[in-house]
């Protein structure tokens, strides 16, 4: 079997990885440099909790694919010897004002029901996690299963594997 793959972005270079582990011959047909468009401009959040407006299956097709990461970069790094800077290190959704603070704790209710990890923190505890925040905030919504990777590196290093 061979496949083409249209666009060489982190989503085209990952189908390739895996297919070529798979033993499928693969061709990624790219216009551009490989991750130059959409990939280098996105900022690399994997935040399915603090993106998700109410719980149903694209969350939770979020949330397995979240829980893959730790694993696919781990091999990643093994076959290509990069480091794309993944780090679960949380997000914060901050408030400015009241007026988005019940729609940040109704958020945090259904995730908490569902059982996943997220809570309100005011001004102070939002600031001690992240000093360099406005001191005009009201606090946050924090989410620190949510995670993080340079996308450019994610490219280069499904280029070189």
């Amino acid at each position: 079997m061979e496949v083409l793959v249209v666009g060489a972005g982190v989503v085209g270079c990952a189908v390739a990885w895996r297919l070529q582990q798979a033993g499928v011959r693969c061709t990624v047909l790219e216009r551009s440099i490989p991750g130059a468009e959409a990939s280098s401009a996105a900022a690399g959040i994997l935040a399915p909790q603090a993106e998700a407006d109410a719980p149903g299956p694209f969350l939770e097709l979020c949330l397995a694919s979240r829980a893959l990461y730790p694993g696919f970069v781990r091999e990643l790094r093994e076959a290509s010897d990069v480091d794309v800077a993944f780090r679960a290190c949380g997000v914060l959704a901050v408030q400015l004002d009241d007026s988005g603070i019940e729609h940040a704790r109704r958020r945090i209710g259904w995730q908490q029901a569902r059982g996943l990890d997220a809570s309100w923190l005011d001004a102070a505890a939002t600031r001690a996690l992240e000093p360099e925040l406005s001191p005009e905030l009201v606090g946050a919504a924090h989410f620190p299963n949510d995670a993080v990777v340079d996308n450019r590196l994610l490219v280069s290093a499904l280029a070189i594997a």
